[in-house]
């Protein structure tokens, strides 16, 4: 048992490599790609808040190429 321990332990290992980096590969390929479509900001006031408007867009599961 102990000859044969090392190279399954190695074949587990790169199975559970594999694994993750297939999650990862699915988790990456369905997120939301958010593009920015523009920014607008009214006239400053000394003293009162900062009003800014940003304009976006959710343009699907990876950008186009």
């Amino acid at each position: 048992m102990v000859k044969v321990y090392g190279p399954i332990r190695d074949q587990a290992d790169a199975a559970r490599a594999a694994a993750t980096a297939a999650n990862d590969n699915i988790i990456t390929g369905n997120r939301a790609w958010i593009v920015p479509g523009g920014a607008g900001m009214k006239q400053p006031v000394a003293g009162e808040p900062i009003d800014v408007t940003i304009n976006y867009s959710n343009s699907g599961h990876q950008p186009a190429n």
